[in-house]
């Protein structure tokens, strides 16, 4: 492509990533928060994987929202199985009412828990209960990943940085 190898490693030095792209949007002494655009199940997967593999003594809490129109549909959501099996803690959100104006057959807590493969899901409907969920999971000596490709209903992100450790 035309660059050194030493130009390209200078230039790469202030390179901070793309936005909305494993994100790092707060950390603390033993904490981190990373926001990424993942949605598809490969990219939710190769997320995962990548940062329990760059934080194996961390807790890894994963926070997903399901928000495109495939990830909302109950043939499609079964290509998320173990997408998330990496996760200590995993946090499922969609829009019950964004369902209903899609024209969209409800997702209930079995199908997800079943589609997914995990046991330690929690599921959220509505920014409310997102919230509160969310706001409860102990984040000392953890890493928090929040992955989605809308914005979890519109949840305040400066609101996690109270909870870090």
């Amino acid at each position: 492509m035309g660059v050194n190898q030493i130009d390209f490693f200078n230039a790469i030095k202030s390179f901070n990533g793309a936005d909305n792209r494993l994100e790092l949007i707060y950390k603390s002494n033993s904490s981190f928060v990373y926001k990424d655009f993942a949605h598809s199940p490969s990219k939710v997967k190769a997320t995962v994987n990548a940062v329990k593999l760059q934080y194996p003594n961390k807790k890894l809490i994963v926070a997903f929202e399901l928000h495109t129109y495939s990830s909302l549909n109950q043939k499609f959501i079964k290509n998320y199985r173990n997408t998330l099996k990496n996760a200590d803690e995993c946090l499922i959100s969609f829009s019950e009412k964004n369902m209903e104006i899609k024209g969209f057959e409800p997702l209930s807590h079995k199908l997800i828990m079943n589609a997914f493969n995990h046991h330690k899901i929690k599921l959220a409907t509505d920014l409310v209960s997102f919230e509160k969920i969310l706001l409860s999971f102990d984040l000392s000596n953890s890493v928090l990943l929040l992955m989605s490709s809308g914005n979890f209903n519109g949840f305040d992100y400066k609101k996690i940085k109270k909870n870090l450790k």
